[in-house]
């Protein structure tokens, strides 16, 4: 746990957090340029999910979260973020070895914002 980082996507709209998202992961896991288009599509969906899991958990707990809720929401958007990396890891093109890197996972819990929204 002592490597783990947090990066925050603070972007103005959902696509472009998940351009950032795309980057993030070619970099990390050192993906080939021709994955790009499934990459985009499955950092989409990790974005919209993200969201969509912090509206659902702040409408339950209120928007004002105890210490213990930030630890609980960063647990939901963990489990979510090892989800879109796993599909990451099925891109049919990828070699056994990126494979394996990105069936690892990334080393930061990527927490996405969208500037303007809480």
């Amino acid at each position: 746990m002592e490597d783990y980082r947090t990066w925050v996507i603070d972007a103005p709209s959902e696509e472009e957090a998940a351009e950032k998202v795309a980057r993030i992961w070619m970099d990390n896991f050192k993906l080939p340029p021709f994955v790009q288009a499934p990459l985009a599509w499955i950092a989409g969906e990790f974005v919209r999910e993200h969201l969509e899991a912090s509206k659902e958990f702040r409408r339950r707990n209120g928007a004002a979260l105890t210490r213990l809720q930030e630890l609980e929401l960063s647990i939901l958007h963990l489990e979510n973020q090892i989800r879109a990396e796993g599909r990451v890891s099925q891109i049919p093109s990828l070699g056994d070895v990126t494979k394996k890197r990105a069936l690892a996972g990334s080393k930061a819990l990527v927490k996405v914002r969208i500037s303007g929204e809480k």
